[in-house]
């Protein structure tokens, strides 16, 4: 199923799996970022994907047998589009009341 990992291969896919970033991966692996980004590359050679969205896809596809698995790494992508869905409409609101002050010193000006 895994295509003969490494034990650090099968540790670098679980945890890119649980939706951990790669800084964060590298600082726990103590690596450099750069060497991680190189084992993640290999990674992603040996398992045939080309990016995160199809290794989770891949992961889930083969693991159908373990619900746990797939919960917990269902659970995480949701938590991270929450988070990013949440950050973008705080950037939003900031850019909308950046317009609104613009424009009230622009009439206050005219």
């Amino acid at each position: 199923m895994r295509k003969d990992l490494t034990p650090r291969q099968q540790e670098l896919l679980n945890m890119l799996l649980k939706g951990i970033s790669p800084k964060d991966i590298a600082s726990h692996l103590n690596i450099a970022y750069n060497t991680l980004l190189y084992h993640q590359k290999k990674l992603y050679c040996k398992l045939e994907v080309h990016n995160i969205q199809e290794l989770m896809a891949k992961y889930l596809i083969e693991d159908k047998k373990e619900p746990d698995n797939v919960k917990a790494v269902d659970s995480k992508i949701i938590t991270v589009h929450k988070n990013v869905l949440i950050g973008t409409f705080g950037v939003l609101i900031g850019l909308l009341i950046t317009i609104i002050v613009f424009l009230s010193v622009l009439s206050f000006y005219m």
